[in-house]
């Protein structure tokens, strides 16, 4: 009991689990103001609505009613990830774009012609960092039941931004649990705005077993308010190919890799975050929707997350995957990893710089695992990951 009066209780709750009205899917249903076109996805039960960007589903929230959408940062924004020459072998153009494409001026919107499965809200660690343990690049924290992480995390920070380049996997999930990478920022206090960006893989969604693009934000920790991609109004779209859809590449166990630039960074001048997938502006949660968010943001994590919380309680341990579904320590092309991992505090024009100081947030070494990276010209980078289930991770806690 000593050692926990050592503790020290970050500002940063458990996120409540909870069903806002909020989460309802409301851009993919019958509900298609400002429809231009409309495309076959070349997936069953999925169209795709082309829809004039300035009808979008973002400005019915209220508090959009009267906001100009910005194609472009206004101001100078983090940089310092992005290649200096054109990459090779990544393309994130869809699929279904054989079948057409949304004229200039519209968005791409998801319309089900089947029920879609509802999914629950993510939910975050309560992080306790123990005062003795600073220097062990470790932080104690706890768990919310059926999920795992295996994370870096920055913690108590003024982040203007964070970013990394993501290799691309296709766990296999299990059911009705999902599996993603991504990054994560979030204000402090248990009402909380988080805004996160990634690459998931859940079953029950309209694209099965693909590893999707998505984002998800909250302002009030999912007390109220809450959703994934245009699920509910907030979110600002400007690409039309990448929110909602499918990784184009996948690599594939001791084959070729595929990695992403991901960033999420704040415009200074109008306090919007914005979200960049290589050189494409995916689009930004204005400053006037996440207002906790305004001065920066407290966290930023990197990394895994496993949510099995919504399988029938047993105790086994899920079989669903992270990552590559192999362990950190197998290295290149077989372990999935993050590499230069970065974050903006504000100094030196607000550009992106390699993280420093550091905690890994690892719930189950033995069933999902953080190791660093030894690759010089991958700046700050880990493996992450694992099978789940096996002889060393049998039971769930």
């Amino acid at each position: 009991m000593e050692n926990y009066k050592n503790r020290l209780l970050l500002l940063l709750s458990v996120i409540a689990l909870s069903s806002p009205e909020s989460t309802q899917p409301r851009s993919v249903s019958t509900d298609r103001e400002g429809l231009v076109k409309t495309i076959e996805s070349g997936v069953h039960g999925v169209l795709i609505d082309c829809i004039d960007i300035h009808k979008q589903p973002a400005l019915r929230h209220p508090l959009l009613k009267n906001h100009t959408i910005q194609m472009a940062p206004n101001s100078l924004y983090p940089v310092g990830q992005e290649d200096e020459k054109p990459r090779r072998g990544t393309n994130i153009s869809q699929s279904w774009s054989k079948n057409g494409e949304c004229p200039h001026g519209t968005i791409s919107v998801l319309r089900m012609t089947e029920p879609a499965h509802r999914q629950p809200p993510p939910r975050f660690p309560q992080i306790i960092k123990n005062e003795n343990a600073y220097g062990s690049n470790e932080v104690i924290f706890e768990s919310p039941k059926g999920h795992e992480y295996a994370q870096l995390a920055a913690i108590n920070g003024n982040y203007q931004g964070a970013a990394a380049y993501v290799n691309v996997w296709e766990p296999i999930v299990f059911s009705n649990e999902t599996s993603t990478a991504h990054i994560w920022l979030a204000s402090p206090g248990n009402r909380n705005n988080v805004i996160m960006a990634g690459w998931m893989v859940n079953p029950q969604s309209q694209f099965g077993k693909k590893p999707t693009f998505f984002i998800y934000w909250t302002v009030d920790g999912n007390q109220k308010t809450g959703c994934y991609n245009l699920d509910c109004p907030g979110f600002v779209k400007l690409n039309p190919d990448i929110l909602g859809f499918p990784a184009p590449q996948i690599s594939t166990y001791n084959g070729q890799q595929f990695d992403f630039n991901l960033r999420i960074v704040k415009d200074p001048s109008t306090n919007d975050w914005w979200v960049f997938l290589d050189t494409q502006a995916v689009g930004y949660w204005p400053g006037s929707l996440v207002t906790g968010l305004n001065k920066g943001a407290f966290i930023a994590t990197w990394g895994g997350h496993v949510d099995f919380s919504s399988s029938p309680p047993v105790s086994r341990h899920t079989t669903t995957e992270m990552g590559s579904g192999h362990f950190p320590g197998e290295g290149f092309t077989k372990a999935a990893y993050f590499r230069n991992v970065g974050y903006a505090t504000g100094d030196q024009n607000n550009k992106v710089g390699q993280v420093g100081e550091y905690y890994k947030l690892i719930t189950r070494p033995e069933c999902y695992d953080v190791q660093e990276g030894s690759n010089p010209d991958w700046g700050t980078s880990f493996y992450y990951g694992g099978p789940g289930y096996s002889a060393n991770c049998q039971y769930s806690t």
